[in-house]
């Protein structure tokens, strides 16, 4: 018998026997009814699973007969419906008996944390409605524009609306849907075209300003033609000011775009309207994997979550919460760093090596929670891409050292750098597949370290035609007039907290700082997509931080660059003069940027922290083609 049909009748019988669920359900019904038809779905059938998500449902605002004791009478009604299901049947199944889950969450009391559910258990629950405290408002619909509509065929719209504010502490709804015509802009709505057939996503929304009223992930099922259906997420305002929610789909472990919206919370409070853009659709590679990794700023609570070729969604998983101030602890380990790429401890290559292992160890055990750790390490042999999510975060997290478990008979671990295709990347528009290097551009300003000569000159044989910089006012207007698809820095970069971003590249006695980056507009390098190498050794024992917050690849990446490559640390000189060349000349032997970052890596040894201070930003299966 169809397991669906026999979902349906146990629906049926669940609300025929019980009032409060007859009375709890609602617009739920639709929902629950889905989640009970995948638990029955299973083989055997998951009935302890229907238990579950009804019981969630108890435990929450649905239900409104106090002190009823629904688990039970739930259970008993499992059982009846489930004879009267197969009473026509020939031959009736017995009731199955629930299995184990093998990957339990960690118990994070006081943290939010749900130690209920495994970390592979399945989809997310759909959130709860709280009827009575929804605010229908659906935002400012001032705008006049007209809506986008979408061509023929498979071009859709990603909508996402909500109600343009909010009190402290109010309930309200946020709606998603894939729709053949756009919203037309205004506060608290967004778009973001795409060009997608019938498949499944996932939706996830980050607001670190609001509480979910339920699960902050829902799949939405889109048909091959039409509007797909609304899926709903409830949140609670909690943090006075014009906040930000992002709404982010996910094909698989790729981020297909996310849409941003704002809210107004508190009376005197306004939201601007939300941009609309394109929105670029690809199915994920074999071996690709997505790490997710954000911070609650109020409570400082870590979040981790990995998406992936053959595990599906991995449920999150909270860490924390840090002790120290974040951008403090990322300071304090910086230092350490450079003191190591200085050698200012008299180490030999050696023990610099252990060091750096030591260091990569302490920093998984403290930062990292074990499941994810563990995760990583039994997907080690299937991964070619690793894509790191973490949006303005300084943290190193390439330099985290993966032990086996302790059952487990190999002896060494891994860098998360030591990853083939690890990269990181923003929410927004994802990197592309392919760089046109048009007209490429090395700079070498005035006063620049000894090796850059030599380097400079092997940079003009791989790319011949190739304009050498040396003035900042070139520069400047290359940045501003995009007309490269390669532009690759050989110079010093000098930390000062007086400059923006805390550093400048020297350029004789003028200096280049990320003021001049403001005049980079959102999107301005969309086409050709640059690749930027920011190969800048040491100076006078400064910080080149090259990926903290607001810094030079979060100005390149927000203005459309195709991929960064930068440093996490001080540099050595001639190790980076080898490194930077090694990555051309594999780029140019038609290496993808993930290889060309590996070979790049190996020709330095070990014990030379210059190996791991460098991170990349972009595509790791892209490749550089001719302009």
């Amino acid at each position: 018998m169809n397991h669906i049909q026999n979902s349906i009748r146990l629906l049926s019988a669940f609300a025929a026997n019980s009032r409060a669920i007859r009375r709890g359900l609602g617009e739920r019904a639709g929902p629950i009814m889905r989640q009970i038809r995948e638990a029955l779905e299973e083989t055997p059938p998951n009935i302890q699973g229907v238990v579950d998500i009804l019981t969630k449902e108890a435990d929450g605002e649905l239900f409104w007969a106090p002190g009823f004791a629904l688990a039970p009478t739930l259970e008993e009604a499992i059982k009846r419906a489930w004879n009267a299901t197969f009473s026509q049947a020939s031959a009736k199944p017995p009731m199955p008996v629930r299995e184990e889950e093998v990957f339990e969450t960690r118990d994070f009391t006081g943290w939010g944390g749900d130690t209920r559910r495994g970390l592979f258990d399945g989809e997310p629950i759909d959130v709860r409605s709280a009827p009575d405290e929804v605010n229908p408002d659906l935002g400012n619909a001032a705008s006049e524009a007209a809506p986008d509509r979408a061509v023929p065929g498979r071009a859709r719209f990603l909508n996402a609306q909500t109600q343009d504010r909010s009190d402290v502490g109010s309930v309200f709804s946020l709606f998603v849907q894939v729709a053949l015509v756009g919203l037309a802009p205004g506060s608290g709505r967004g778009s973001k075209a795409i060009d997608i057939g019938a498949t499944e996503i996932a939706i996830s929304v980050r607001a670190p300003a609001f509480d979910f009223v339920g699960d902050s992930e829902q799949r939405l099922s889109v048909p091959a033609t039409g509007d797909s259906d609304e899926i709903r997420f409830t949140l609670r305002a909690k943090t006075e000011g014009v906040q930000t929610i992002k709404v982010t789909a996910w094909n698989g472990s790729v981020q297909v775009g996310t849409v941003e919206l704002q809210v107004a919370v508190g009376a005197a409070q306004q939201a601007e309207p939300a941009a609309k853009s394109p929105m670029e659709m690809r199915d994920p590679e074999e071996g690709e994997y997505t790490l997710e990794i954000s911070r609650d700023p109020l409570t400082k609570v870590y979040r981790f979550q990995i998406r992936g070729d053959g595990i599906g969604v991995m449920r999150p998983v909270l860490y924390g919460p840090l002790l120290a101030d974040v951008q403090q602890s990322c300071d304090t380990l910086i230092e350490a760093l450079n003191q190591q790429a200085r050698n200012m401890n008299r180490l030999r290559r050696e023990d610099q090596a252990d060091w750096l292992t030591g260091l990569g160890r302490i920093m998984a055990e403290t930062l990292m929670p074990p499941e994810i750790r563990e995760s990583l390490w039994r997907l080690k042999g299937t991964v070619r891409r690793l894509n790191i999510f973490t949006e303005g975060d300084a943290m190193p997290w390439e330099l985290l050292y993966v032990d086996p478990p302790e059952a487990d008979p190999e002896p060494t671990g891994f860098f998360l750098a030591d990853i083939t295709g690890v990269v990181r990347w923003r929410y927004g528009p994802p990197p592309p597949g392919k760089i046109r290097c048009v007209s490429p551009q090395l700079v070498q300003p005035v006063g620049s370290p000894a090796a850059t000569a030599a380097e400079i000159d092997e940079m003009l044989r791989l790319y011949p035609r190739a304009s050498v910089l040396t003035q900042l006012s070139d520069v400047r207007n290359v940045l501003k007039t995009n007309v490269f698809g390669m532009i690759h820095f050989a110079s010093h970069n000098v930390s000062d907290p007086e400059y923006a971003g805390n550093s400048y590249v020297p350029f004789g006695d003028a200096k280049m700082d990320l003021v001049f980056m403001g005049n980079v507009r959102a999107n301005t390098y969309r086409d050709p997509r640059p690749l930027v190498v920011m190969n800048s050794c040491t100076s006078a024992g400064k910080s080149p931080l090259f990926t903290e917050m607001s810094s030079w690849s979060d100005r390149y990446v927000a203005g459309g660059a195709g991929a960064f490559l930068g440093s996490l640390w001080e540099v050595r000189d001639s190790a980076a003069s080898k490194f930077g060349l090694k990555f051309h000349s594999e780029l140019c032997a038609g290496r993808n940027l993930g290889e060309a970052m590996s070979a790049a890596r190996n020709t330095l040894d070990p014990g030379d922290p210059t190996r791991l201070a460098y991170t990349l930003y972009g595509n790791p299966l892209a490749t550089v083609e001719p302009g």
